[in-house]
């Protein structure tokens, strides 16, 4: 599937070595003001130095939907053009799939994979959802909820400036990439989303997120912690003042799969990128073993550019489930 949403719709196209990328959103509602310039802000390139050295300019353009910088009700298209693609290191590995990478997952699937910066299967597709996140995360600003995000822990390490600098200098000397994690936060999230049994809200949330290149688990609340724990520790008093509330929000704000107004937190792991080390694989031309070393722009760490891609996918999920519990004008913003 390449869209996300039942109500709020967000579809996803174009690959990481192709002409463009971008979205196309169905059922934004009218009245909602929005700017190229927005939506170019949430695109800037973190300052890391743990991204990948293809820093594109990342220039959306406004295909239809918006006019005068106010949504219109219709279908928003958005593209941004990829400017800075080198595809001639990826030729030299053809046919030998990556370890760890999805082109033999591709091949397997479909018989055929584009192995251009790894094709739909890169990271670089999901900028092109980015702008879908900015309207949506809009929206929600409409109802007082905002999200946010933060590294926390890189290399098994916990996070501070300092280490981002040690692990490029690493990466400089050794060709190593490393894994990490990252938090979520929906603050003001809104009562009442999610659905007792299949529908859940962090079961929805959680699908978005393990979307994700490279995102290998996902968390609600205390998480895997909540397994070494007794009820005692764990449980959470009730209260109420002008609403109810939880004290402690062990749970993450979710209780049987419905939001209760807390903030929700959620937390996940990102495996380590592609590295330029020599790595043992399987020509699929010849059926024998080889061995490749790749030697594209690689991320050394991409839980930073996870976390902003998890920002939006949160905002779109959000807002759809909004629109199912009817908590959220289809038509227009009021």
């Amino acid at each position: 599937m390449n869209t996300i949403g039942k109500l709020f719709r967000v579809t996803s196209f174009g690959e990481s070595h192709g002409k463009a990328i971008g979205c196309v959103i169905d059922g934004c509602p009218a009245g909602l003001g929005i700017s190229e310039k927005e939506l170019e802000d949430d695109l800037k390139w973190i300052d890391s130095p743990l991204l990948t050295p293809r820093r594109e300019p990342n220039k959306p353009k406004i295909l239809s939907g918006i006019l005068d910088g106010i949504t219109l009700g219709t279908p928003i298209c958005i593209v941004i053009e990829n400017k800075k693609i080198n595809s001639e290191s990826y030729e030299k590995i053809k046919g030998k799939p990556r370890p760890g990478h999805a082109e033999l997952a591709y091949q397997i699937k479909y018989g055929i994979h584009d192995i251009r910066g790894g094709g739909r299967a890169s990271g670089r597709v999901f900028s092109g959802i980015i702008p879908a996140g900015t309207i949506a995360r809009k929206i929600l600003s409409t109802k007082g909820a905002s999200i946010r995000s933060k590294v926390i822990s890189l290399a098994g390490y916990p996070y501070e400036p300092s280490l981002e600098n040690m692990l490029a200098e690493i990466n400089a000397r050794t060709c190593e990439s490393f894994g990490g994690i990252f938090e979520l936060y929906l603050e003001n999230a809104p009562q009442g989303l999610g659905e007792p049994i299949f529908a859940k809200f962090q079961s929805e949330i959680g699908a978005a997120l393990l979307s994700i290149p490279g995102v290998k688990s996902v968390e609600v609340g205390l998480g895997v912690e909540t397994g070494k724990m007794n009820f005692s520790k764990y449980t959470e008093k009730i209260t109420k003042n002008d609403k109810f509330r939880l004290e402690g929000n062990n749970s993450g704000g979710i209780l049987g799969g419905i939001t209760v107004g807390e903030r929700i937190t959620f937390r996940c792991a990102v495996k380590p990128p592609t590295a330029k080390l020599p790595q043992r694989t399987v020509d699929m031309n010849t059926g024998e073993e080889a061995i490749i070393v790749p030697d594209g722009k690689y991320d050394i760490c991409f839980a930073p550019r996870a976390a902003k891609i998890a920002e939006s996918l949160v905002g779109i999920v959000t807002v759809d489930m909004l629109m199912l519990a009817g908590l959220l004008n289809r038509n227009r913003i009021k």
